[in-house]
């Protein structure tokens, strides 16, 4: 594979450290305001940003959300195989007056003489489906029946539908039939007797009425004719014949009422299919059930998931500036290609350094002016992201005849497989006095301007990272190089970052997505904010599935990996001056570029 280290081409140009710094600095505060907006236009669009991820939490979820629905789908048919099959039968019946008086009748914008909405709680009243009973001959409860009938008005008419619902097409038509027929018969009966008990009660009247005129003419033919009782019983006797007479025009009508409370229409029919189950209502009902519940196991699912999953999460729950965002599914554990989309990334991940790396030092904030130039790495979460953003990082800021320096305090970092160095002795034999510098520093056959002193064979315990110790190879490294790089472990596996904060100008913190987690950015900056050493920004990467080792070129007998872009070059002439006493064997001659792994 191509690197794309030390970008040559660049450093053949010309230019010196401190222009590029320049550069950076300005590419830097453009990247920090395109960042700024960004944030900006997320908190102006919450409503839009809301339902964005809503739907993306669905994508990511979409396989819950299809087997949901299947399920549903399946529910719903197996719920149309195991149903019983049930028939319907409809018979129309027009409600036409009884002809007998009626005083509880009422009008309604349905009709202008006949409350039909009282005449379908009729039809399915017990009385009805009582006498249903007796002339369908069944020992099926009444109950039952009810809750078998069901009466509908069409808009604008005076006819009910009655519908029943049977085991066969014979018994729904039967069913529906019977409520019919039990229906008009106990309107007749009801009808009837009305009319029956208005003309006993007039014709008991009109009796009584007969008895009292009889009383009065007996009485007038007793009287003498200009006798003043005789007068009144006259006037009596003509009160008592109107009377006769209005009974009597009321009683004639009902003498005369043939009794009509309705009639069939439109007889019941055998169901030539049944009416239930219904496979396509049934599919639909399951189907839609099964969307819900996905959707909402999809939702609490992902409410649930703490994962961060892309830089907005990183914006929303962290103040931290997003320094860069590498772009894609997953992160290659490699050198990224020179030109490509992953390269330029890094390159603005550079600016971005250069700009906080200035700033830093124009405030004063390095706590040595000699490493205002220390750039602390680690990861938000155990992984291999941080390993493969600190060797892309370095070499983004190897420069020819400016060498970066990394320092891999981390034992399960990938950045020493990725730069082509491998498991040799480094920081841990240094700070045991096992290795001088020299011993345990090696440049990178794929990077030549990058040194690595990696984490060692072997383990690194938290005793080890003595802060004099490192402060003492970290000047030691700083005389030979312009940048350090200092890659350490993450927070929620030790508290490395916080002893090594005070050697650096600014701190960073990689943000694996999907592997990172909204509890360990939340720690990460509090563990730094404890030692008044605030996080500067994040480095958001894709998930990191594999780290590949550095594939080389070969080279000739006798030749240097690298080192013709920095002939002449030499770290031995920038070399500070005697080691400090007492710090034998931790600052030794720094040794030339190595010639290979």
């Amino acid at each position: 594979m191509r690197g794309r280290c030390g970008d040559r081409d660049v450093g053949q140009r010309g230019g010196t450290a401190t222009s590029i710094m320049v550069i950076g600095r300005v590419l830097g505060r453009q990247r920090h305001q395109e960042a700024t907006t960004a944030m900006d236009d997320l908190q102006t669009s919450d409503g839009s940003r809301g339902t964005v991820e809503y739907l993306a939490a669905l994508r990511r979820r979409w396989a819950i959300v299809a087997a949901a629905v299947v399920i549903g789908g399946l529910g719903g048919f197996g719920l149309s195989l195991i149903q019983p099959k049930l028939y319907d039968s409809n018979t129309a019946v027009l409600v036409q007056a009884t002809g007998a008086p009626d005083t509880t009748q009422l009008a309604n914008s349905r009709t202008t003489g006949i409350n039909l909405d009282t005449e379908a709680q009729i039809v399915k009243s017990q009385v009805v489906a009582a006498a249903a009973q007796k002339i369908l001959k069944t020992s099926d409860p009444v109950g039952d029946l009810q809750s078998r009938v069901t009466v509908t008005v069409p808009p604008n008419t005076e006819v009910l539908t009655i519908a029943f619902q049977g085991a066969t097409a014979r018994a729904a038509q039967a069913g529906s039939q019977a409520f019919a027929q039990a229906y008009l018969d106990q309107r007749a009966a009801k009808a009837t007797k009305d009319l029956s008990t208005q003309t006993t009660a007039l014709r008991a009247q009109m009796a009584s009425l007969n008895k009292e005129l009889a009383a009065v003419s007996a009485q007038i033919a007793a009287l003498p004719t200009n006798s003043v009782d005789r007068a009144t019983a006259t006037a009596n006797q003509g009160i008592l014949t109107n009377q006769i007479t209005d009974i009597g025009n009321k009683l004639n009508p009902l003498l005369a009422v043939h009794v009509t409370p309705g009639a069939v229409i439109s007889p019941a029919t055998l169901a030539p299919k049944p009416s239930s189950p219904n496979l396509l209502l049934d599919l639909a009902s399951g189907i839609f059930a099964g969307l819900l519940l996905g959707v909402a196991v999809a939702l609490l699912l992902e409410r649930a998931d703490d994962r961060l999953r892309s830089a907005g999460d990183v914006h929303r729950h962290s103040d931290l500036p997003v320094l860069a965002d590498i772009p894609g599914r997953q992160l290659t554990g490699a050198i990224a290609a020179r030109g490509g989309e992953h390269a330029q990334h890094y390159g603005r991940l550079r600016n971005a350094v250069f700009s906080e790396l200035g700033r830093t030092a124009a405030l004063g904030k390095a706590s040595n002016s000699k490493r205002s130039n220390v750039v602390l790495l680690l990861g938000a979460a155990p992984g291999k992201a941080t390993g493969v953003v600190a060797a892309n990082l370095c070499a983004s800021l190897a420069r020819p005849k400016h060498p970066v320096a990394l320092l891999c305090a981390d034992p399960d970092s990938s950045s020493p497989t990725v730069l082509g160095i491998g498991d040799r002795p480094g920081l841990a034999e240094l700070l045991r006095f096992e290795r001088d510098i020299g011993e345990v520093q090696h440049q990178s056959p794929v990077c030549p301007g990058v040194y690595v002193i990696g984490p060692g064979a072997a383990l690194l315990a938290d005793e080890d990272l003595v802060p004099d110790r490192l402060g003492d190879i970290v000047d030691a490294l700083l005389a030979y190089s312009d940048y350090l790089i200092i890659e350490t472990r993450p927070a929620r596996s030790a508290a490395d970052g916080q002893a090594l904060a005070p050697l650096s100008a600014i701190s960073l913190v990689v943000v694996e997505l999907l592997r990172a987690k909204r509890p360990d950015l939340v720690e990460v900056t509090h563990e730094f904010d404890q030692v008044e050493s605030p996080l500067t920004g994040v480095v958001v990467v894709p998930n990191v599935k594999s780290v590949l080792a550095a594939r080389l070129a070969p080279v000739p007998n006798g030749a240097v990996r690298g080192g013709a872009p920095n002939a002449g070059y030499r770290p031995e002439a920038r070399r500070p001056g005697p080691t400090p006493a007492g710090r034998a064997g931790v600052m030794p001659t720094p040794r030339g570029p190595a010639s290979g792994p």
